[in-house]
């Protein structure tokens, strides 16, 4: 089964943002690449580590160890959205865990995402929504702010892995629908912002994500 997941950008760097493909929740095998609308930009995909790059063919379905390459330098303040669906699990039969939760996406910096969902579960991965984000060198600050909808949820900030140790979460806030935090001089390379549902009815959804850099 597929749901629609389109990645929203702005302005990249001159050499373009690189999105590593990889397997597993958070990763970007899978996803089937349909067109660009909106400002214009270029959508190039490397299936030899960076080696070559080619404009793909719509549709695309990216592949594990495949990295995807967006640029734009156009100066414009609309966003640039590359469509894609993006494979998510059956829903279980009755008497299961529930639903599974929101795979998440890429995140665009400064560009919100909305109607994050979560559902808690019996599953290792607890039911998360992970998105993740390509951080440039330099930055300053990583920002992180959730809110609206229903349900009282807990983000968190992971480096180099979807499972990995949580670098900085909203663990010790007070149990809530809304959260920020910021994380000083955060490291470049890959970012997985995770939404976890707080273990109470009602589930979180209808949340809006947005995380920033610079």
């Amino acid at each position: 089964m597929y749901t629609p997941n389109p990645i929203i950008f702005l302005d990249t760097p001159a050499e373009g943002m690189v999105l590593a493909v990889g397997a597993g929740r958070g990763g970007l095998a899978g996803y089937i690449l349909l067109g660009q609308e909106g400002a214009a930009a270029t959508v190039e995909v490397s299936a030899d580590g960076g080696g070559s790059w080619a404009a793909p063919a719509f549709p695309h379905t990216l592949a594990d160890g495949e990295q995807l390459r967006l640029t734009r330098t156009s100066g414009l303040t609309a966003a640039s959205t590359l469509l894609a669906l993006v494979p998510v699990d059956e829903g279980e039969a009755p008497g299961g865990d529930g639903p599974p939760a929101n795979t998440g996406g890429v995140l665009a910096n400064g560009v919100p995402v909305a109607n994050v969902s979560a559902e808690w579960s019996t599953r290792p991965d607890g039911g998360q929504a992970i998105f993740s984000a390509e951080i440039p060198e330099g930055m300053t600050y990583l920002v992180v702010n959730i809110e609206g909808g229903v349900g009282a949820r807990d983000i968190g900030a992971r480096y180099g892995a979807p499972d990995a140790p949580p670098e900085i979460n909203s663990i010790d806030d007070p149990v809530g629908t809304d959260h920020i935090f910021t994380l000083d001089n955060p490291q470049a390379g890959t970012w997985y912002i995770y939404v976890a549902d707080h273990y109470e009815p009602p589930a979180t959804s209808g949340a809006t994500l947005t995380v920033t850099w610079g």
